[in-house]
């Protein structure tokens, strides 16, 4: 009996121990989503520049983050949970060639997508960029936000718009409520960095804002122009002794990693001389030399070996098509004549001494340049003329009257 007893207890203990072993896995199993990992996605990206000028080779590289904290879920509007591992997404670069921006914008791209640039003329290159998520984790269903960054390091690009992006990544449950299974249902890129929570449900002009961040506009291109400037020199000769139709020699030289070699560079104001034209006894150059050096366009490679051209007094001659940031040197000779060079930049109201040395481009600048000629005709061996002018009025003034007078007697004789 005792022993049936033991036997009926270790039953029970065995059925309980099976039962509790079998229990513990499946409260530790519970629901959980398997993890997935992002797709793709991408942005448009353009170059833009003005119409007869030539982009430089460039490219332009982007770069991932996520914001420090999340933003709660509120009436009307879904929870944001920072985006994680940033560092894993994989962006790809925007590489022009150069001269690539060579399509022209319609009517509708002028306003739609080109509406901030500010050229009366230009033309646009455009690539579009991938943005591969493909190894980030989504472990939850909900709204995960990152922050997509160009790197404008070259400062000779401008830009419209925002240079950051505001990237939403949409994860959801794939067949239900009960699956395991999440799945990226898809993106939204706004402009700006946004700080505030998308809407949960589509409002207002639903092909621009659906379930949209409050206040935040979609956009997903990157712009970026590329504006040029000019450098003017100017000529200007004085003194009693200069002489204004001399012409003179300059030598120009512009160098930068953003001068073409191949592109042509324009310059307007300069001189040249027709088949029956000589050139005045003043100037020591040729019709050959200032002919073959005043030339109406220059490529990269020649500017930055150096151009010469040929001034006289009141020329005024402008390159245009110049990026910031690249250097120039403009050098005179003066023959005997004393040169003097003020530079003056656009926004500037007052010009400083130039001094011919090598300066950064920094905007539409003017060189001015003044060649002066004096002479003073030393006094004691010879008389003024003026004494010498006053006498012979005064001489022939005698005669025309003693003439009239000897009239007026021989005729009353």
């Amino acid at each position: 009996m005792r022993g049936k007893s033991v036997k009926k207890i270790l039953t029970l203990f065995m059925a309980l121990f099976v039962a509790v072993a079998v229990s513990i896995p499946v409260l530790a199993d519970g629901f959980k989503y398997d993890p997935i990992n992002g797709t793709t996605t991408q942005f448009d990206k353009y170059l833009v520049v003005k119409d007869g000028e030539t982009n430089p080779a460039v490219t332009f590289g982007f770069v991932a983050s996520a914001p420090d904290d999340g933003i709660s879920a509120a009436d009307g509007t879904l929870e944001v949970k920072p985006g994680p591992t940033p560092g894993k997404i994989d962006i790809g670069e925007a590489e022009f060639s150069v001269d690539a921006a060579d399509q022209n914008p319609t009517d509708s791209q002028k306003t739609t997508i080109f509406n901030g640039v500010s050229f009366e003329s230009y033309k646009y290159a455009k690539q579009t960029i991938n943005v591969d998520l493909s190894a980030v984790e989504f472990s939850e269903p909900g709204v995960y936000r990152y922050y997509i960054t160009e790197d404008n390091s070259n400062v000779v690009f401008g830009h419209i718009g925002d240079l950051t992006k505001t990237l939403d990544v949409y994860v959801k449950n794939k067949d239900g409520d009960n699956s395991k299974e999440l799945e990226v249902e898809g993106y939204v890129m706004y402009e700006g960095k946004v700080t505030s929570a998308p809407k949960a449900t589509a409002t207002g002009n639903v092909t621009d804002k659906p379930n949209g961040a409050e206040a935040a506009g979609k956009n997903n291109r990157f712009i970026n122009t590329y504006p040029t400037q000019t450098l003017t020199i100017t000529k200007t000769v004085t003194g009693n002794q200069g002489s204004r139709d001399k012409y003179f020699k300059f030598t120009v030289n512009i160098s930068g990693e953003n001068i073409v070699d191949d592109a042509q560079y324009y310059i307007t104001g300069l001189d040249t001389f027709g088949n029956e034209e000589k050139v005045n006894n003043a100037t020591k150059y040729t019709k050959e030399d200032i002919n073959n050096a005043n030339k109406n366009e220059v490529k990269g490679s020649d500017l930055k070996n150096g151009i010469n051209i040929y001034l006289q007094h009141g020329d005024e001659v402008t390159i245009s098509g110049l990026p910031l940031n690249c250097t120039y040197q403009v050098e005179e000779d003066a023959e005997e004549y004393k040169k003097s060079a003020t530079v003056k930049k656009e926004d500037e109201t007052e010009a400083a001494e130039y001094g011919e040395a090598e300066k950064t481009f920094e905007g539409n600048t003017i060189v001015a340049f003044t060649n002066n000629k004096q002479g003073v005709i030393p006094t004691g061996i010879l008389l003024s003329a003026t004494p010498w002018i006053v006498a012979g009025i005064v001489i022939i003034a005698g005669i025309i009257f003693f003439a009239l007078r000897s009239k007026k007697r021989y005729d009353e004789e």
